[in-house]
């Protein structure tokens, strides 16, 4: 009874939680950069706390240098309940 409690608020939570992140799709946000990788980089808005919170992905990174730390406007393309996907501007 509990797995099953736990499941159901679960699946509320992440509607709340894809709502909420797809009012940030086609708005500029300044974000922080935390992670740095070859394909993509990884940051986040000022609301949201690491491996806690939402994730902003970056893909498509060559020649760009950003550093770890760095913070960027992004203008977010995509969402799901617990990522936003962004282009740098």
């Amino acid at each position: 009874i509990k797995q099953e409690r736990l499941n159901r608020l679960m699946l509320i939570q992440q509607e709340i939680s894809e709502k909420k992140n797809m009012e940030y799709v086609g708005k500029i946000i300044k974000i922080i950069i935390d992670e740095v990788n070859k394909d993509i980089i990884i940051g986040r808005t000022q609301y949201d706390s690491p491996e806690i919170d939402n994730s902003v992905i970056i893909k498509n990174t060559k020649k760009l240098n950003i550093r770890n730390g760095d913070f960027c406007n992004v203008k977010v393309v995509s969402a799901n309940p617990y990522e936003l996907y962004a282009e740098l501007i």
